[in-house]
């Protein structure tokens, strides 16, 4: 099926897309074309430094978009993050040589990845505790013998079996197109610009970490309750992404415990090292509020497609909750709904109001500070003490 935009993304990323929704339902698109740093952007978009345009594989080919975000249950997220990795890590598995990397979980608790052109495990941030990141080599947008080879991987077909059925489409003269020879890895060019790791994830990347320290790391990252409301129950954060992740953890278990309807969302974004335009202003970046570490997190529905009056409702519901409870115990939020009824929920430093904001209306934003989040906590004890803990 033709791309449906493309100037950005080629006909085989397109068709990879619909293979892998045939293959798992329950996947949701995160997102292809982007215009920011890395490979969800096109070449020409980017400088020379960027770490995307620098192996020889990616000065050539189709000037698109060369990484895809797909979505997943936390159970799927284990299932195919672990396929690809065990490919990455198998040396006589060719297929994975198209791709540069890929980020998900196999835990639901840490990232994981794979550099599969140096040869080296890699992580990214929390955001992809909920979504696959897939980087294909630009050389092979084009390619769609690449895209049949990481797609034989996530269907956990065996290698064996994908050279089967490569040389049986061989044999009849498919598929249409130029045929290339897989790619070779760990060339010293691809060890040169490896994947950044963002600072706040470096440790769970380390090797041979001592099972304390490998312990300590890994619970800055896992959205355990604050007994209390004590925000003091929290690994002491050193580093601003660490400060933030620590408050999204707690943001996000906040919601999963009180939230009666948390079954319903999902997070679309949660801690980022810069915006997609530049720069560390966001609360996603963590900033400070009245002496306090501040972090945003980004809510939309599990299910339905948007737009659409099921995904708005579910989305609508959850801003009034928060809207009303903790409205004035909030740092930032933003969120705009199609319905008449409401005024949309916007809070700015503790203050409501209302308004619309395009760019809001298919997620709802929550920006809360440390403090803030304790107050928060001890006023829901209060109203619901039999929820959850």
């Amino acid at each position: 099926m033709p791309s449906p935009n493309p100037s950005a993304i080629t006909n085989p990323m397109w068709n990879f897309w619909l293979a892998f929704k045939a293959l798992e339902p329950s996947v949701r698109m995160g997102g292809i074309y982007a215009n920011k740093p890395g490979y969800h952007n096109k070449r020409s978009n980017l400088p020379k430094s960027d770490y995307s345009v620098r192996l020889a594989a990616d000065k050539t080919g189709p000037n698109h978009a060369a990484a895809i975000d797909l979505s997943l249950p936390p159970a799927k997220m284990k299932v195919y993050s672990s396929r690809l990795l065990k490919s990455g890590k198998d040396m006589k598995d060719e297929r994975g040589n198209y791709l540069r990397e890929f980020y998900g979980t196999i835990n639901g608790r840490s990232v994981v990845g794979w550099d599969f052109q140096s040869v080296t495990a890699s992580t990214s941030d929390t955001t992809h505790l909920w979504h696959i990141h897939l980087s294909f080599l630009r050389k092979y947008l084009n390619d769609p013998k690449a895209f049949r080879a990481v797609m034989s991987i996530l269907r956990g077909e065996s290698v064996a079996s994908w050279r089967a059925k490569e040389k049986a489409l061989q044999a009849r003269g498919k598929p249409p197109g130029k045929r290339v020879a897989p790619p070779k890895r760990a060339t010293a060019e691809a060890k040169l610009a490896p994947a950044p790791i963002p600072e706040s994830d470096a440790r769970l990347a380390a090797k041979r970490v001592p099972p304390a320290k490998r312990a300590a790391a890994k619970a800055k990252f896992k959205p355990v309750p604050i007994p209390g409301g004590n925000a003091k129950a929290w690994p002491k954060p050193t580093t601003r992404a660490q400060k933030t992740q620590a408050v999204a953890a707690i943001l996000q278990r906040f919601v999963e415990r009180y939230y009666p309807k948390a079954a319903e969302l999902r997070i679309t974004s949660a801690q980022r090292d810069r915006e997609d335009k530049g720069g560390t202003w966001s609360h996603h970046n963590g900033q400070v509020y009245k002496n306090s570490p501040t972090a945003a997190v980004d809510f939309a529905q599990r299910t339905g497609s948007f737009p659409g009056p099921a995904a708005s409702t579910k989305m609508r519901d959850f801003a009034k909750w928060w809207f009303d409870n903790f409205g004035d115990l909030t740092v930032e939020m933003l969120h705009s709904t199609p319905f008449s009824t409401d005024k949309g929920f916007f809070v700015k430093n503790q203050k409501k109001s209302g308004g619309f904001d395009a760019h809001h209306v298919n997620h709802v934003h929550i920006a809360m500070s440390r403090h803030l989040l304790v107050l928060a906590e001890n006023r829901a004890a209060r109203k619901w003490p039999a929820r959850k803990p």
